[in-house]
């Protein structure tokens, strides 16, 4: 299993956090068990993604979607295998 995590800080724009929430809830939903989390406090949101090394089609279409809004790749991308 790989565990992805993207995240974005969008500083002091907090309607900004707010139209990307709005955005999220229309999309189509990340399969399970992958979801989004936000931290209204860093003004920061991303994804928890989870995917099965042998069907890896990469990045789901909703991350390109929010970058698209944000306007410019996350601040942290990484990858990880899971151990259990």
């Amino acid at each position: 299993m790989i565990v992805r995590m993207v995240l974005w800080r969008l500083g002091e724009d907090q309607a900004r956090l707010d139209e990307i929430r709005s955005v999220i809830a229309q999309l189509d939903p990340l399969d399970e068990p992958s979801t989004w989390v936000s931290n209204d406090a860093s003004e920061s949101f991303g994804a928890i993604l989870y995917a099965d090394p042998d069907e890896d089609e990469g990045l789901p279409e909703q991350i390109a979607t929010v970058r698209g809004i944000v306007g410019r790749e996350p601040d942290l991308y990484e990858e990880y295998d899971a151990l259990s």
